[in-house]
């Protein structure tokens, strides 16, 4: 590790929005570095920085950095024809000279102020405001964990609610479904509730029980509803129950897909990624579901492990917490298998999950440095 120096002086200022702006300036080249602190939330209540259960380690980039790449983004949104909006990903990763995976949260977020800033651009083409959903929900999410965020949240919800959605393409309704489930955490639950009542109207219409693709190509969009919609950890329990029952029904007759897996896991999760245990589905409906998978003679996999260390994820708090005489029937089901060992760890021993599964519960890679605990 090199031990070099770099002489500075540090600026500070107080901005008008409660944050303590510190810009670090070299006094030997024009490099400068911002750091932030947040003083007050959205709501104005001093302390109040909503990162339930987050860790963050951060890297800081020079301004430099980060205004060139802004500068591909307003490329990009401009409709200059310079930069096609497919290639904005690969480009930012050209001029950060890193990978989109590895950026750490201070420069997502700067880029995601930038976003917010030109919002209205995205309006310039179909193309683009498709990419313009993706990219704000890439660099907002999880939604939570870094000063500011719920700031973004609330300038994002106001973008939210003026999107006139009956007239976007379906391209772009894709996208700003796959930016509520990355986001999902800073929305709080009347916000979620809005958003799961048209999700749940056009996936279940009419208080159907099964959900029914019209064509094939309903499958893709079907996906991204039902995961958005799974996301929101502070809905109501009647709908949890509503698409996990359509959910069940689709796995146990052989005809679920992978998404199907995925979003029963988080309705029935003992477990929440954000949520308190007031928000766990209740005991007795996630033994329902467990019993109807148990009965079921589908193929005991990586997927279906997964599955079961979601619903019967063994917590500190007995009242959510599974029946022993269904644990012992998961483990006689997985005897024999590769995945009992695990299995055996999250249902008995109130452990972890490791990086990688809660990479998968949340359904995204966590930006660099930020960590749920569950």
């Amino acid at each position: 590790m090199s031990e070099d120096k770099i002489p500075v002086h540090l600026q500070i200022a107080l901005t008008p929005i409660g944050t303590l702006q510190l810009r670090i300036k070299a006094l030997q080249t024009e490099h400068f570095w911002a750091l932030e602190f947040q003083l007050k939330s959205a709501s104005g209540q001093e302390n109040n920085l909503k990162a339930p259960a987050a860790r963050a380690t951060d890297e800081t980039f020079a301004i430099g950095y980060l205004r060139e790449a802004e500068e591909v983004i307003q490329s990009v949104f401009s409709n200059s024809g310079l930069i096609k909006p497919g290639r904005l990903m690969e480009k930012l990763e050209e001029v950060l000279k890193i990978s989109r995976r590895d950026w750490p949260p201070s420069l997502m977020r700067g880029l995601a102020d930038y976003a917010l800033k030109i919002a209205s651009q995205r309006k310039v083409s179909e193309e683009c405001c498709a990419r313009w959903w993706n990219l704000i929900g890439f660099l907002m999410r999880p939604g939570f964990g870094y000063p500011l965020d719920d700031f973004r949240v609330k300038e994002l919800w106001k973008i939210i609610l003026n999107e006139s959605k009956n007239l976007l393409s379906q391209e772009i309704m894709i996208q700003m479904w796959i930016c509520y489930r990355r986001i999902a955490g800073g929305l709080n639950k009347g916000q979620q509730l809005q958003l799961a009542g048209e999700l749940i109207n056009v996936l279940l219409p009419k208080k159907n029980s099964k959900i029914i693709y019209k064509s094939k190509t309903d499958a893709y969009p079907f996906s991204e509803m039902i995961r958005a919609l799974a996301s929101f950890e502070l809905i109501d329990t009647g709908i949890k129950i509503r698409l996990g029952s359509a959910l069940i029904a689709r796995i146990v007759e052989g005809a679920g897909e992978a998404v199907d897996f995925w979003a029963l896991g988080r309705l029935g999760s003992r477990h929440l990624l954000y949520g308190s245990i007031f928000n766990v589905l209740p005991r007795e409906a996630c033994e329902k579901w467990i019993t109807n998978l148990l009965e079921s003679k589908l193929v005991l996999n990586e997927r279906m492990a997964f599955l079961y260390g979601q619903l019967a994820f063994k917590t500190e708090h007995r009242e959510i917490n599974i029946s022993k005489e269904l644990v012992d029937r998961i483990f006689m089901k997985f005897t024999g298998t590769s995945y009992i060992e695990r299995l055996q760890e999250l249902l008995l021993k109130e452990n972890r999950l490791n990086q990688q599964e809660r990479d998968q519960v949340f359904g995204d890679h966590l930006p660099a440095g930020l960590m749920i605990e569950t």
